[in-house]
């Protein structure tokens, strides 16, 4: 079976959806089948976008995806069993309508709760909006929902509760092996603090910042390493303004982008935060609990459910305080420590793996072909 797989912030660049996407292929070609399941993907690139025509945080670059994505698909369409939209942005589920047209089952991946899907966001107040969402999100064959929240907003413009999966984000087996190491290394006393994604608003690394401040009195030797790029230079000038103005610059540690996170994942790094505003379930989560580091998250996408259930660390208010207190409990609790590591690594064991999730979609992606075969 071919799947195109419409990923608009698909780049050579890193990209959280795309290395979603890269690792639920691995996963497809370890199960096999009796009909293999292959991912085309239909980036930027794909459509012959310059890195202008194809930056789709503007207007521009957004209408310039929709009609090159759209074209593509008329011309293409039909080859592919399904297409698979990447993200539910009004302007990636245009072509879905196309799809409609052409009677190919498409299955929808929002990849954040709370975000374009959600009733009351700002893309979502012009009634043309809305009638058009709704309308591509009730046409489309199925939905995948990375967070019990994203289930909820797929229901609410148009798809079944039985049309709807609930999946994880794959996690890459170079972390089932830094996991290894970890069983053989004093990691429960190590002093860093672990950030991993896109530094920027949205997922609040500035917060971990005045964390480390309250902490270095207690713990002198308390560092913070943040591995990924910046998003902007606004949030970096702020950033970096907010770690001098705490006398922490020397105590952090900003990687930028980097191919291999594994490797930056080291004996000293011992707790995970990640107090974002919004998310799905973050590829950053998965791959910390494989690895058995506790997390401290807040109360965002899948997270809560995730951490709570496998209990591998704490749902925390989006507070340097709060963080502040929480690391300090993990540093002087080693019990505790052991105890939240065990269940991350048991919970990634179980339903993270490549292979795991890869199943999932296969079944899913499965039953939408047969069903609309019939």
């Amino acid at each position: 079976m071919k799947i195109a797989v419409l990923n608009p912030k698909g780049s050579k660049a890193y990209s959280g959806p795309s290395v979603l996407l890269a690792r639920l292929q691995q996963g497809l070609e370890r199960i096999g089948g009796d009909s293999p399941l292959h991912l085309v993907p239909v980036e930027p690139q794909t459509l012959g976008m310059t890195h202008a025509e194809h930056d789709v945080a503007t207007r521009s670059g957004q209408l310039a995806w929709s009609l090159r994505s759209s074209v593509w698909l008329l011309r293409n369409g039909r080859e592919h069993e399904a297409i698979h939209l990447h993200g539910t942005y009004l302007y990636s589920l245009l072509p879905g309508l196309v799809a409609r047209a052409l009677r190919t089952p498409y299955i929808l991946f929002p990849l954040s709760a709370g975000g374009d899907l959600s009733v009351t966001s700002q893309s979502n107040r012009s009634r043309i909006a809305r009638r058009v969402r709704r309308l591509a999100v009730s046409g489309s064959s199925g939905g995948l929902a990375l967070a019990p929240q994203i289930s909820d907003e797929l229901n609410y413009w148009g798809l079944e509760r039985c049309q709807i999966e609930r999946i994880y984000n794959p996690v890459s087996p170079d972390f089932s092996s830094v996991a290894s190491e970890a069983s053989r290394a004093p990691r429960a006393t190590g002093r860093t603090i672990l950030f991993i994604g896109k530094l920027g608003r949205r997922k609040s690394p500035d917060l971990i910042l005045g964390a480390l401040a309250k902490l270095r009195t207690r713990w002198p030797n308390a560092r913070a390493l943040f591995v990924g790029p910046y998003e902007n230079d606004t949030y970096r000038a702020h950033f970096e303004g907010r770690a001098a103005e705490l006398g922490v610059v020397d105590l952090i540690t900003v990687t930028g982008h980097v191919d291999d996170v594994a490797g930056w994942i080291t004996p000293e790094t011992s707790v995970f935060l990640l107090p974002s505003l919004q998310e799905g379930l973050p590829g950053a989560l998965a791959e910390v609990l494989s690895c058995g580091i506790p997390a401290g998250v807040s109360d965002a996408g899948a997270m809560p459910s995730i951490v709570a259930g496998a209990a591998c660390g704490r749902v925390l208010p989006r507070s340097e305080t709060v963080l502040a207190e929480f690391v300090s409990e993990l540093w002087s609790q080693e019990d505790l420590w052991k105890r939240f590591s065990s269940g991350g690594i048991a919970f990634a064991q179980e339903s993270l793996t490549s292979t795991a999730v890869a199943r999932t979609y296969y079944e899913f992606v499965e039953r939408i072909v047969t069903g609309a075969n019939r």
